[in-house]
């Protein structure tokens, strides 16, 4: 079971960091907006 695990993430690996990234970069933009609704910036 684990061995299998272990497989698929080192085969998958790349592919799960970029929407790590992908989904980090979109969190700080909404965060960004969000307090600069707050804010009054925009």
């Amino acid at each position: 079971m684990s061995e299998e695990m272990e497989k698929w993430s080192q085969a998958h690996f790349g592919e799960l960091a970029l929407y790590r990234t992908i989904a980090t970069t979109i969190n700080m933009i909404i965060s960004t907006l969000v307090l600069a609704k707050l804010f009054g910036w925009i």
